[in-house]
């Protein structure tokens, strides 16, 4: 990747002609969605195959800005070319996202309109490589249909979701739309952080002073906290993310119950939340659980280390994909 955004989102017009595999990734236009391509973007790129990552171009700064772990603004991955498109000028989305519903519903809308200009781009795409590989989101399936026409391409669907002491506290929000209490901030000085933009999420978990995660439960949420053996305190809003509550709590056992999805309505309490929170932080059973979170954690971080199931897995996709 290039020194700034204006390069990066021009550096696919000037890749190797006539390259023997290249990747191309598909990404659903929403956070959780354009995170996990854009990190398989750089896995894979490790294996010096040359990966284009396609969407909006707010989407694709969006991915930039937010991404965990590594910086693709001022670093330099060689590998991963980026390819933006307009938003149409006809289709106006409100940036407002406290009704999900409405909001992955307009998405899905304004992701349809990047069907002719991907299927162009493919097109050009294809006659410079032996093989050309498809990653998208299942949420683009329609978006990348015209795919079959094209002889030398395979397509892969990727599934953005899951198959199934002192405590401090962080408050995370965007902007002017976060309601702090007044006084919270002179209450938690010294002890707790109020972060008004987008948060370091990844990198806040990893931290070792990090006991327990107050979270929605969305799958790029759920599986930083197992990686990083961070116990964590159930909250689901919709989608996916009551399935990997119960994941979290009944299944793996390394969460707690805030609010039941069986009670989505009802109104959570302070005490409630406080109770909870004691619990995760202060208890026999909170140690337990994150106990058992460290040792997940510990898993499922050497499971990407050489002879893992993870990178073997990896390997033998990649060793397909480039077969000959």
């Amino acid at each position: 990747m290039a020194s700034n955004i204006a390069s990066l989102a021009n550096h696919s017009q000037n890749c190797t002609k006539d390259q023997d595999v290249l990747i191309v990734m598909v990404p659903f236009p929403a956070q959780g969605h354009l995170n996990q391509l854009l990190h398989l973007s750089r896995l894979v790129s490790s294996y010096h195959l040359p990966v284009h990552y396609v969407s909006f171009s707010t989407s694709i700064r969006q991915a930039k800005f937010r991404v965990h772990g590594w910086d693709p603004i001022t670093n330099t991955t060689p590998n991963i070319h980026f390819k933006e498109f307009p938003i149409p000028s006809t289709h106006v989305q409100s940036p407002n996202c406290s009704n999900m519903s409405k909001f992955i519903a307009s998405t899905l809308d304004l992701s349809l309109t990047l069907r002719e200009p991907i299927s162009a781009f493919l097109n050009e795409l294809s006659s410079t490589t032996r093989r050309m590989v498809i990653i998208y989101d299942s949420l683009m399936a329609w978006v990348v249909q015209d795919v079959v026409s094209i002889p030398n391409v395979e397509a892969y669907c990727f599934r953005a979701v899951s198959a199934f002491t002192t405590s401090s506290i962080l408050w995370e929000g965007e902007g002017e739309e976060v309601n702090i209490p007044n006084g919270y901030e002179e209450r938690i000085e010294g002890r707790g952080i109020v972060i008004k933009d987008w948060a370091p999420q990844f990198e806040i978990l990893a931290h070792s002073s990090t006991g327990g995660f107050l979270s929605h439960c969305g799958w790029n949420s759920c599986m930083e906290s197992i990686t990083m053996g961070v116990p964590i305190a159930t909250w689901p809003m919709s989608f996916d993310q009551p399935r990997n509550a119960v994941l979290v709590t009944n299944v793996l056992k390394i969460g707690i119950v805030v609010k039941d999805w069986e009670h989505c309505e009802d109104l959570v309490t302070s005490t409630k939340i406080e109770n909870a929170v004691r619990k995760l932080m202060a208890s026999q059973g909170g140690d337990e659980m994150r106990k058992r979170a460290m040792e997940f954690g510990k898993k499922v971080r050497e499971s990407m280390m050489d002879g893992g199931v993870s990178r073997m897995e990896m390997d033998s996709f990649i060793s397909y994909v480039t077969r000959h």
